[in-house]
């Protein structure tokens, strides 16, 4: 009884085995299509269907929450800039688009002390470099870009209309190009929108997006560039 058992168990582990093996041989030999994530394939096919525009899924970023100025200023550097020139391209894995702006700093409001202008940027397009004192550079997801003959689309991931000699204000943080390397005038906007600020003639503050940090300074009654300056300085 005990061997018709074990003989039984046996049966069925190599039935099991012999199954798998063959559904693996099966799913090896299907041809299973796969999308190629390359710009330039995306445009080839756009271009084969006669279409002269490409519009991409916009990314999804996570973005730091901040609900008060006191962690606004110990996180990240308060810059006031203006926004100079831009330029789209393929990022480096060929498949979406980033466009990198340079702006020039008008005034830095926090204690930090901004990184040297020198310090290579890796990617950086030539047409922005070199950075001058007085400059700094900021790299978002997406733009609009011609690429064979094919326009191609991704939305921008902060959604801001930068326009030159324009004022904003900015929260933004300093990054190294590489792991362990110097940071340098690349600056991120880690709040996203939520750390990019309007200024008007008149130095009034607006926010491009509602936000806990802009009812935070609404509450206390912090809505010009004056009256942040002075809530800057007395935090020192």
């Amino acid at each position: 009884m005990l061997k018709q058992s074990r003989r039984a168990v046996t049966f069925c582990l190599l039935t099991v085995v012999f199954a798998a093996t063959v559904l693996e041989a099966a799913i090896q030999n299907v041809d299973v299509p796969r999308k190629s994530q390359l710009l330039a394939d995306k445009v080839a096919k756009a271009k084969s269907q006669g279409k002269s525009d490409l519009k991409l899924k916009a990314a999804i970023p996570m973005y730091d929450g901040v609900s008060s100025l006191s962690e606004a200023l110990a996180g990240y550097t308060l810059i006031v800039a203006e926004p100079m020139i831009s330029v789209t391209e393929p990022d480096p894995t060929q498949t979406r688009l980033w466009t990198w702006r340079k702006f020039r700093i008008v005034q830095n409001l926090s204690d930090n002390e901004l990184p040297p202008a020198n310090t290579p940027i890796d990617a950086a397009p030539k047409q922005l470099l070199p950075v001058a004192e007085n400059e700094l550079l900021i790299r978002e997801g997406g733009g609009t870009l011609a690429l064979d003959g094919v326009t191609v689309e991704q939305p921008l991931e902060f959604d801001v209309d930068f326009k030159p000699r324009s004022k904003f204000l900015l929260f933004v943080s300093f990054e190294a190009t590489a792991p362990g390397s110097q940071v340098t005038r690349l600056a991120g906007i880690p709040m996203g929108p939520a750390g990019v600020f309007l200024i008007d003639g008149a130095g009034k503050i607006s926010p491009v997006v509602q936000s806990e940090l802009f009812d935070a300074l609404k509450v206390k009654g912090i809505l010009s560039l004056t009256k942040l300056g002075h809530e800057v300085r007395v935090r020192k």
